[in-house]
């Protein structure tokens, strides 16, 4: 079965959209699947909710101190999944559209 690394920025999110996006992601069967969120942004009352929705097993949080841009936040999720994931492994990107 094939190996994935899903790498999400994430800043700001409708909540009730994000929760479908992780159910969507992991509902995969045909491969084993981890996501790689990185929490783009300062802490916020709204960040700790998506905390929760995230907190999932194959979901792995990244969080940054700093508001960095969906180019540095996708680059930073993928040097936190590379090494995590075996060797051949696929990795895609997701952001909150």
């Amino acid at each position: 079965m094939a190996e994935v690394a899903v790498v999400a920025a994430i800043h700001r999110p409708n909540l009730r959209l994000l929760r479908r996006q992780v159910e969507s992601v992991l509902a995969q069967d045909r491969v084993r699947l981890r996501i790689f969120a990185v929490l783009d942004g300062e802490e916020t009352a709204e960040n700790r909710e998506t905390l929760e929705i995230l907190s999932e097993a194959r979901v792995t949080v990244i969080p940054s101190q700093q508001r960095l841009g969906i180019r540095a936040a996708f680059a930073l999720g993928l040097k936190a999944a590379m090494p995590a994931m075996p060797q051949g492994a696929c990795f895609a990107f997701s952001d909150q559209d």
